[in-house]
C-alpha cells in the first residue's frame, strides 16, 4: 500500500496471462496480483479469480466487499464482450458504480496514457487500437481461431503448420523446424504435444521463432515478416500511415520493436505503462462522472 493523488476508485486488469487489482480509498492505493481470466472462456473461473482479488485488496484497506460496493471504478476482462453479461457480472460482484468491459481499452490507455495515436497489442492474442482525444477505437480480438492475427498463438500456430509442411514435403523446412520436429522425437511427438494445449503453450513458441530469426532462421524470419505485414494491414484499417505515432505492447510486441524501426518507420513510443495503469487511468475518470467521454 502507497498514497497517491487519487480519488476512490476500484481498477481491475483482467487478461489472459494475470488479473490485478487496485483499490484506492482515503488516498491510499492497495493491489494485488493472481492468475488469468477470460470472462468468455471461463466466465465461473473469472470470477472466482476477481472475486478473491477484490476482496484481498478491500482487505489491505480494512475492508469488505459491502464496504466497497458504492465505489466507481472499472473492470477491464478479457473476453467481456457481451453487454448482458457483463451487466450480470457487476451484479454478481455486487458492485453498483462500475464499468465493465473489455481490456482492450485499459491497455491503450496504460500504453499512452494521455497521447494519441495507435497501438499493435501482441500477446497471446492480439488487437490494434487508435485513440484519438481520448476516445478509443479498437479492432481484432477475435481469438486464436478466428484471428488474432500477429500474436503469440497465431505465430505458434503457424510455425507448427509450418512444420507439418515440411514433413508432408509440402513446405520448406529450416533448422529451427527440423530441431523442433527432432526435440519431440518425430511428428507425431510432435502432434501428441499440442493437439490438445492451450493457447498460452502454443504461444510460447514465438519466444523460440524470434530468436531463431535472431540467428537467421529462414523459417523464423518469414514468420517474423508474415507478423509485420499483418499488424500493418491491421493498423491500415484504422487509419495509420507510416510514421505516425505507434506504441507496440504486449511480448510478442516487445520482441517486434527491434524490426520497429524497419517495419514501421518514424515516431514508435515506449509504454507508458501497464493495462492495470489504464484501468485506473479510465476509474478515475468515471468517479469524476466523465465516463461518456470515453465511449
Amino acid at each position: 500500500m502507497e498514497p497517491c493523488d487519487l480519488p476512490d476508485l476500484l481498477a481491475v486488469d483482467g487478461g489472459g496471462s494475470k488479473c490485478r487489482t487496485a483499490l484506492v480509498i482515503d488516498g491510499v492505493i492497495a493491489r494485488q496480483e493472481a492468475g488469468p481470466s477470460n470472462l468468455f472462456s471461463d466466465p465461473e473461473g473469472a470470477a472466482q479469480t476477481i472475486g478473491v482479488l477484490i476482496e484481498q485488496t478491500a482487505k489491505n484497506h480494512g475492508k469488505s466487499l459491502i464496504d466497497i460496493e458504492k465505489i466507481p471504478g472499472f473492470l477491464a476482462i478479457a473476453g467481456a464482450i457481451f453487454p448482458d453479461k457483463q451487466d450480470s457480472f457487476l451484479k454478481q460482484m455486487g458492485l453498483r458504480n462500475c464499468v465493465l468491459r473489455d481490456d482492450r481499452a485499459s491497455t491503450v490507455w496504460g500504453a499512452l496514457a494521455e497521447q494519441d495515436g495507435w497501438v499493435a497489442s501482441l500477446g497471446t492474442g492480439s488487437f490494434f487500437a487508435r485513440k484519438v482525444t481520448g476516445k478509443v477505437t479498437a479492432i481484432g480480438g477475435w481469438g486464436a481461431q478466428f484471428g488474432d492475427a500477429g500474436s503469440g498463438a497465431w505465430l505458434g500456430t503457424n510455425l507448427l503448420r509450418r512444420a507439418f509442411e515440411f514433413v508432408d514435403g509440402t513446405g520448406a523446412g529450416s533448422p529451427m523446424i527440423s530441431k523442433l520436429i527432432d526435440h519431440h522425437d518425430g511428428p507425431a511427438g510432435l502432434l501428441a504435444a499440442y493437439a490438445d494445449a492451450g493457447t498460452s503453450d502454443i504461444a510460447a513458441l514465438a519466444e523460440l521463432i524470434f530468436q531463431q530469426a535472431q540467428a537467421g532462421d529462414a523459417a523464423a524470419t518469414a514468420l517474423v515478416d508474415q507478423t509485420i505485414a499483418e499488424t500493418r494491414r491491421a493498423l491500415s484499417a484504422l487509419g495509420w500511415q507510416e510514421g505516425q505515432a505507434l506504441c507496440l505492447t504486449g511480448g510478442v510486441g516487445l520482441a517486434l520493436s527491434a524490426y520497429a524501426k524497419d517495419a514501421f518507420g518514424g515516431r514508435i513510443l515506449r509504454p507508458e505503462g501497464t493495462a492495470l495503469d489504464g484501468a485506473i487511468a479510465i476509474a478515475s475518470q468515471i468517479s469524476l462522472g466523465k465516463w461518456a467521454e470515453f465511449q
